[in-house]
């Protein structure tokens, strides 16, 4: 699948799969995306190695080793590839944007549009006064952001498993967006929330209301 780290060939000895000596361009687009997967499966096969060691020789040792290990690989990429470490390590941290935008974002805003419009309107049909719906929704905008965020995160980093296939994702965690940007989102689901409540306080305002079944019962019966 697009995105997601190859899963052939993974091991837990530290071990690079054969491959033969290819340079890479990285003015190309390809070549680049090319080091950026061998940079991260090299961390992944790191982290697997390492992972073993955790109970056996303790956190230190593990992470130790798993840096060995990920240093030795990115050692066997440079000379695979004729690329520099600096360009590997680069490659390693770098993300595909249109990952995140695709499964991460763009999800979770049309999830939290569509609960946000639901909700502003029970809101509506719950409270008459203008002033106090107005409150309601205020107070309502700041919880709905605050879990949205906590939500999203978590979707994220779902993501992120999925797309890496190993639930420890370790120091990787620190590389996903979303964890990055809490505040912004924040701000940015509050924003939204607050024009889902307009948009759908016009659509009441200018949608005539049907009369109840009373209202047309007495019309029949030539009570109005």
């Amino acid at each position: 699948m697009l995105g997601c780290l190859r899963r052939q060939r993974r091991n837990v000895n530290c071990d690079w799969p054969q491959e033969s000596h290819h340079d890479l361009d990285l003015r190309n687009t390809v070549d680049l995306r090319h080091l950026r997967d061998d940079a991260q499966f090299a961390e992944e096969l790191a982290m697997r190695y390492s992972d073993p060691l955790r109970q056996k020789e303790g956190l230190t040792e593990a992470r130790e080793k798993r840096m060995q290990c990920t240093e030795t690989l990115f050692a066997t990429i440079v000379m695979l590839h004729s690329v520099t470490k600096d360009d590997v390590r680069h490659a390693a941290s770098d993300r595909d944007w249109r990952i995140d935008l695709a499964l991460v974002i763009l999800p979770i805003v049309l999830a939290f549009a569509l609960f946000s419009y639901h909700l502003c309107g029970r809101v509506f049909n719950a409270v008459d006064a203008r002033s106090t719906a107005t409150i309601v929704v205020f107070a309502l905008s700041v919880l709905v952001s605050f879990c949205g965020v906590l939500v999203g995160e978590m979707w994220a980093g779902a993501v992120e498993i999925f797309r890496i296939g190993n639930a420890h994702l370790g120091f990787r965690t620190a590389r996903i967006p979303w964890s990055k940007e809490r505040e912004y989102l924040f701000t940015g689901g509050l924003l939204l929330f607050w024009l889902i409540p307009a948009f759908r306080y016009h659509n009441i305002v200018n949608t005539p209301k049907r009369p109840s079944s009373a209202q047309r019962l007495d019309r029949q019966l030539g009570l109005e």
